[in-house]
């Protein structure tokens, strides 16, 4: 979707959902996208898969903790799904990416010391990204 000057005062009038406007990519690189994706929860919405892998560490499993998947709809995710980036700023958490196969990105934040981490996998899609699976390995 090209954000033309007719659609940029469509949505100022009102005359398009937000939603709309948010689903076009908003960045032509990863990093451009991610930038945007780390700064708004109506760009997380608009990006997520449907439905989104989501897992968890599960401390009580035996023998030992494992990670525990789940499909989750994004209408039951509670937004942003990944934290803000002032909020990465203010909690101290240390963001990296590395490149998986297919096009993957999968992005990790981790507050260094501590057993926090989040993880994130971005595919890419026909003219964008999508967060297709996300993960606390917080311990």
């Amino acid at each position: 979707m090209t954000r033309s000057p007719r659609m940029i005062a469509a949505l100022a009038a009102g005359l398009l959902p937000s939603a709309a406007f948010a689903a076009a990519c908003p960045g032509r690189s990863f990093e451009a996208f991610l930038t945007a994706f780390g700064r708004s929860a109506q760009v997380q919405r608009a990006h997520v898969a449907d439905p989104l892998l989501s897992g968890s560490i599960d401390a009580d499993a035996e023998p030992e903790p494992r990670m525990v998947k789940r499909k989750v709809s994004a209408a039951s995710l509670a937004f942003p799904v990944m934290p803000l980036e002032a909020r990465r700023r203010h909690d101290g958490l240390a963001m990296s990416k590395a490149a998986r196969s297919g096009g993957a990105v999968e992005v990790l934040l981790a507050k260094p010391d501590t057993g926090y981490q989040l993880r994130y996998l971005f595919r890419p899609t026909a003219s964008c990204w999508t967060l297709t699976e996300m993960a606390d390995e917080s311990m």
